[in-house]
């Protein structure tokens, strides 16, 4: 497929879609109908919305802290080195999607893009 890279790309990505035998600890194709509904827990479901509004809680021993709306990946709230990295662990996103998969409100997934889009252009 030399310079075909969009017939490649578009293998790649079919083959993603298809493939039936890939198995992750908690989500895994076909669960789809286990999360219509769920409830996901009153302290995750604090963690996605909040996450709505920029109000990241990167380490577990410390509160939500705002990040502005215009989100500073940069900001260092506590001089605690764990605060900084863990931030970019980012694991408000997994609360978003299971919120997201629960609800199928659109807000949690175009929310997640947002965030995932900005942290790129940002960080990278």
């Amino acid at each position: 497929m030399q310079g075909k890279y969009g017939d490649a790309a578009n293998a790649l990505l079919h083959y993603y879609r298809n493939r039936k035998n890939v198995k992750h600890a908690d989500f895994n194709v076909g669960d789809e109908e286990r999360f219509k509904r769920v409830l996901i827990g009153k302290a995750q479901q604090e963690k996605a919305d909040n996450a709505l509004k920029h109000l990241f809680q990167p380490q577990k021993g410390y509160g939500y802290y705002d990040y502005g709306k215009d989100i500073n990946w940069q900001y260092w709230p506590v001089k605690d080195n764990e605060v900084r990295w863990q931030l970019h662990r980012v694991t408000w996103w997994q609360a978003m999607g299971l919120a997201y998969r629960g609800s199928k409100d659109e807000k949690y997934a175009k929310e997640w893009i947002f965030q995932f889009r900005d942290w790129m252009k940002k960080i990278l």
